[in-house]
């Protein structure tokens, strides 16, 4: 049994993924030598990236086999103090370790093993930038989660460059009154407890397809499972 587990949704952003292998592993094995980070890696059967999907992976994978889930973008780098008083910190359901605004659990954010499961995981029919972590807000807001503070701006993180993911985006998410961004605010809105957990039931660790196209131990601190979805 693992105390916990570190999830890095990925694909092509090798200089990302180097920069936390050598600067951000060797400080989580310190804090939480009982650890582990799991690099998921979508192939490219799809063109646009299914973060949700690919977080419900590396979950699935671990299921019943740790304490704490960490999701965690491969391109926000923490400092070491944050590491040490933030992902070792259990007084929450979810921890908001940096996010990009207040109804987002996206970013980093440390979950328990029986939070992320009970609120099933992230939607998985998100395809592209965004509302992903959103959705993830709304689960756990809906079913009574506790939710630390925003703790974003109390340390530093280093954010890697890349360019915006803006045209990464299905033309479902964002555009019209019937969007998928739209509908997720609707639900959330409309106070109807049994609509809301009908539509959390619909999508996530549930229903989850996926494929394990490679598997492979990097070093005894980090796996690389790469799916097709």
């Amino acid at each position: 049994m693992y105390d916990t587990i570190i999830i890095i949704p990925y694909r092509a952003r090798e200089n990302h993924l180097k920069y936390f292998l050598d600067h951000t592993v060797p400080l989580l094995k310190k804090h939480i030598p009982n650890g582990k980070v799991v690099v998921i890696e979508q192939d490219w059967n799809n063109k646009l990236f299914n973060r949700g999907c690919l977080l419900n992976i590396g979950v699935k994978e671990y299921e019943n086999k740790t304490n704490y889930f960490i999701l965690h973008d491969v391109d926000t780098i923490p400092e070491e103090k944050c590491i040490e008083q933030l992902y070792t910190n259990n007084s929450f359901d979810v921890i908001r370790t940096w996010v990009t605004h207040n109804i987002s659990l996206g970013g980093i954010c440390k979950f328990t093993h029986d939070c992320i499961l009970e609120v099933n995981g992230l939607p998985n029919y998100i395809w592209g930038w965004g509302i992903e972590d959103r959705a993830l807000y709304y689960r756990c807001v809906i079913m009574n989660k506790k939710i630390s503070p925003n703790y974003s701006n109390t340390f530093n993180f280093k954010k890697l460059p890349h360019p915006h993911n803006g045209n990464n985006t299905h033309p479902d998410n964002y555009n019209g009154k019937n969007s998928i961004s739209n509908n997720e605010n609707n639900i959330f809105e409309s106070n109807n407890y049994e609509k809301q957990i009908k539509h959390i039931m619909s999508s996530g660790l549930n229903n989850l397809k996926y494929k394990i196209v490679d598997r492979r131990q990097f070093n005894d601190y980090v796996e690389f499972i790469k799916v097709s979805i």
